[in-house]
């Protein structure tokens, strides 16, 4: 409605040119016309002033530093004639495009092609992949799979989109980001269940997903399969794609996070805390970044007790200190689990207790390496003594993983019979006058003679209904009937009668009756010769 959205796969990206034998592609670019030519975009001229490129309406490019003008030699641009090739700004690849500019009703040709970025050094000048659009003389559009023909409508009235922008359900895992789905063909939204998987590598010893796999749970058949992770260039599958935000995908997002770290007691003289990556060089000692949720709640009594890291350390490990609290994992809520830490004081201030300048190091549960350090922060002491009751939760930014999967549901669109009640005066005629011709109508092919199509269009129709046209004088001219997809609320009149005569200039009458609704929506064409 008032849009186009063109989408693509990936399969140009990993092409090898076959003379250079290399992976040399470069980009997109699309270019768009009102006739199966393209000539609306055939713009760039040679030097002799003959056109010979297109002007595209999209170019998306890698990010590689190769952008610009292709820098030929002057013998190769002798045998183009001067013709410039505009490699692209490094804007980076998007395999998808809304265009904007279009008129409902309208028929739009497009063609994508993936372009590489040529050879300066070999004399080699860029190339595109090929396209073919055609008419024939009983205006039928072919097209190859680098093209389309597309006309944008309105959806019929009392349309409900199918749901988009939607969270994904957890099934396992802790990460800080959720994935989203997001429409982007109504067309091929399916009524199904999908199951999100990630596929991981240890990094620095923390898993960290790098693709995802999407199972279809009715078939059981994988959709997608090691697909790159993106948050605004998903790839398309069975009409939806999915936003994954990849800020937490490296090792160096996996550090505190400052938002979910807090003590339980909502007091601004709370103890102060810094979060870091324990690092002891001098011995090679090195934490592993756990991105994990912790917990250390306090007691009145000094009933716990450090631990004495041997394993880790040796022999210098700082002592086990009786103590007034402990540390656990509880990135699971439900499992929490018992943390080996060390404990050191800086001074003898408040001792065994928490206060400016105390250090706890953490290690995995099993004890052979340490993770993070948390020094607790009270320069002036003057902070509120942590008590019996209260707990400090440390909070770590988590990177998804093949530990989490996700589950989401898509439904088709569907109709709503009491908004298409509401919504009959929305039933509209374009063009209305209709005279003599319009931008709606497709031309004849430049080798056939002849008039051409007649085009009026009835936008915003419910589905199931009938179009009864008259005459001023009553009498019936035709029945048009609305059986098409829900995502199309538009039916075309040809501007003949029902005997497939042309109607005669004057003003016409419609009545548009719809299944399930009592309700009629009257109108008037005028039609001017």
């Amino acid at each position: 409605d008032g849009k186009v959205t063109l989408y693509w796969d990936r399969i140009a990206e990993n092409s090898i040119d076959p003379t250079l034998k290399v992976k040399d592609f470069e980009g997109y670019k699309i270019y768009k016309g009102t006739d199966p030519d393209l000539s609306d975009a055939l713009t760039i001229t040679d030097g002799n002033g003959t056109k010979v490129f297109y002007s595209p309406i999209f170019q998306a490019d890698l990010d590689n530093g190769i952008k610009g003008y292709f820098q030929a030699s002057p013998e190769l641009y002798d045998l183009v004639n001067g013709a410039p090739y505009y490699l692209g700004d490094d804007s980076g690849i998007q395999n998808f495009f809304v265009d904007n500019d279009v008129i409902n009703g309208r028929t739009y040709y497009y063609a994508l092609v993936a372009y590489d970025r040529g050879d300066a050094s070999k004399d080699i000048f860029p190339s595109e992949n090929s396209r073919f659009i055609s008419k024939d003389a009983l205006g039928r559009i072919s097209t190859d799979i680098n093209t389309a023909a597309v006309i944008p409508n309105a959806p019929v009235a009392g349309y409900v989109p199918p749901p988009s922008g939607e969270q994904l359900e957890r099934i396992s895992g802790h990460s800080t980001a959720m994935p989203y789905f997001e429409v982007m063909d109504p067309f091929a939204i399916q009524d199904s269940t999908y199951i999100v998987e990630f596929n991981d590598s240890l990094v620095q010893g923390v898993p960290i997903a790098y693709s995802y796999n999407v199972k279809n749970t009715i078939s059981g058949n994988y959709v997608i399969f090691d697909a790159p992770m993106s948050p605004d260039n998903g790839d398309v599958f069975s009409g939806v794609r999915l936003s994954i935000d990849t800020s937490y995908q490296n090792i160096d997002s996996v550090k505190l996070n400052p938002a979910e770290s807090h003590w339980n007691v909502d007091d601004p003289n709370n103890l102060g805390f810094q979060v870091s990556q324990f690092a002891f060089p001098g011995a090679g000692i090195y934490g592993i970044k756990a991105p994990r949720t912790y917990a250390i709640p306090i007691k009145d009594e000094y009933a716990d007790s450090s631990d004495y890291l041997v394993d880790i350390f040796g022999p210098n490990a700082p002592p086990a200190k009786l103590v007034n609290f402990q540390v656990y994992d509880v990135t699971d809520p439900d499992n929490p689990i018992r943390i080996p830490f060390a404990f050191t004081e800086a001074g003898g201030f408040r001792p065994d207790t928490l206060s400016h300048l105390d250090q706890l190091t953490l290690a995995n549960p099993e004890a052979t390496e340490v993770t993070w350090k948390i020094v607790m922060i009270d320069p002036d002491s003057t902070s509120r003594v942590p008590q019996g009751g209260d707990t400090l939760y440390i909070s770590i930014y988590k990177p998804l993983s093949s530990n989490d999967e996700f589950r989401f549901t898509t439904n088709p669109s569907d109709y709503n019979v009491n908004d298409a009640r509401a919504q009959l005066n929305k039933i509209k005629v374009v063009p209305n006058p209709y005279v003599v011709t319009n931008v709606f109508e497709q031309p004849l092919p430049p080798t056939v003679r002849g008039r051409g199509e007649r085009v009026i269009n009835f936008i915003n129709l419910p589905p199931n209904s009938t179009i009864n046209i008259y005459s001023s004088s009553g009498d019936l001219i035709r029945t048009l009937r609305h059986d098409g997809n829900l995502e199309n609320g538009s039916v075309t009149w040809d501007v003949r009668t029902k005997e497939g005569l042309d109607v005669a200039y004057g003003v016409y009458f419609y009545v548009v009756q719809v299944k399930g609704i009592s309700d009629k929506k009257m109108g008037k064409i005028a039609i001017i010769k």
